[in-house]
């Protein structure tokens, strides 16, 4: 009978025309990107393939994966050699070297090692050499405390890493712990009715220092309202941040520490409503406060609406953003998001600057695997600089797993 086959390449294959005011060629670029997989289910294989090539004033060449996975019976489970993704508290990177698991029902050790490099813009510490190992457990049941609190299953996460870099005079590494936990429950004889736990951190044992820092509690009231408490301390030293993001306060270069309160309530089955109040201390000493008002509304398939309200104050300086986004189908061959802002801020040594933005895109599927893509982004200021953005893009996705046969 039909179904999806046991083996077979998938991926995407990318044409893309761009001109924005971050690349000094005025023309924009051109760049061809692919992202191809082969998997093989019953010999239990996997390799990829993404690359992109760029033409500009600097043609390029990039290579971001290239690998060959392979399942295995056993203590070890699975290895991977070549050049793969990784995200943990460095960032978003590629490692050129190998990547051991062992599984079983209680736990998944992950053991890498191998050069670590960066992905186009995004930051990340460089360094010769990087390896380390990560325990996974799941299911992990915690003891009942009281008659009146259940624990459901949880999951968790500890590893350690060294990043050492041979080039520099003088031979330097940094090593850090990871970790993570998170889990849920149920209450009964309490105004809450459920209760959540995600704790996620990182410690630099080489300098004596938490990198990163990451609180998360929360309890349901009723089915349509929760109360949530965030603390967060982390850096950010380039942040690649989205056309939502840029008027959202939260985000900044450099280093800082967040305690935000925040109230989620639906009051239909299509509304949502949320108020985040915080406090803010950044690593040079500023310190301040803010608040954030949303509203999505999903009014039928493939239809969203949504506002935020966002207000920063921090020692002189402010920050007032008004954002608004909509997603929406034309027809069932054409989507398109688009969004606006209008910002004001206020900066004690650069002065004012009011910022009026709109970013769209439109998508038509020309075929069941050929897609044409228009976007665009505009900011004009009043202060600084404009910003602009405007590109196409040309995409064919295939996935030759579906067009086979199942032996079941």
């Amino acid at each position: 009978m039909p179904g999806v086959a046991k083996a077979g390449l998938y991926g995407q294959v990318d044409s893309r025309v761009q001109t924005d005011t971050y690349f000094n060629n005025s023309m924009g670029f051109v760049e061809e990107y692919a992202e191809i997989r082969f998997v093989d289910e019953v010999n239990g294989v996997e390799s990829g393939l993404s690359l992109a090539l760029r033409q500009d004033d600097e043609n390029e060449a990039n290579v971001y994966q290239m690998y060959f996975s392979k399942k295995l019976d056993g203590l070890l489970s699975t290895y991977k050699l070549g050049r793969f993704e990784r995200a943990d508290s460095l960032g978003f990177y590629t490692l050129d070297g190998a990547l051991l698991s062992s599984d079983n029902d209680a736990f998944l050790l992950n053991m890498y090692a191998g050069k670590p490099s960066r992905i186009d813009d995004y930051a990340v510490v460089s360094g010769e050499a990087l390896y380390g190992f990560d325990f996974h457990f799941s299911p992990i049941q915690f003891p009942r405390i009281s008659s009146d609190i259940v624990f459901k299953s949880s999951v968790a996460r500890i590893g350690w890493q060294r990043l050492e870099d041979e080039k520099s005079e003088t031979k330097q590494h940094e090593t850090r712990l990871n970790w993570g936990l998170s889990s849920s429950g149920e209450v009964t004889n309490s105004v809450f009715l459920g209760f959540g736990l995600v704790f996620n951190g990182s410690y630099l044992t080489s300098e004596q220092s938490t990198e990163q820092l990451q609180l998360k509690l929360y309890g349901d009231l009723e089915k349509k309202s929760r109360l949530q408490i965030d603390y967060e301390t982390f850096s950010l030293d380039d942040p690649e941040l989205s056309f939502r993001e840029q008027f959202y306060s939260v985000y900044v270069k450099g280093r800082q520490t967040s305690l935000t309160a925040s109230y989620f309530f639906s009051s239909s089955a299509t509304t949502n409503w949320s108020a985040k109040g915080r406090t803010v201390l950044r690593e040079h000493g500023e310190s301040g406060y803010g608040l954030t008002l949303g509203v999505d509304l999903n009014k039928y398939s493939a239809t969203e609406y949504l506002a935020q309200v966002d207000f920063l104050q921090l020692d002189e300086d402010s920050a007032l953003s008004v954002y608004g986004e909509t997603n929406y189908s034309f027809s069932p061959l054409i989507t398109s998001r688009f969004s606006a802002a209008i910002q004001h801020q206020q900066k004690w040594l650069s002065g004012d600057n009011q910022a009026v933005a709109i970013e769209a895109d439109f998508q038509q599927m020309l075929s069941s695997d050929l897609y044409f893509t228009f976007f665009l982004s505009r900011v004009w200021n009043s202060h600084v600089d404009d910003e602009y953005l405007f590109g196409l893009k040309l995409s064919y996705r295939f996935d030759d797993r579906i067009k086979g046969w199942s032996n079941e």
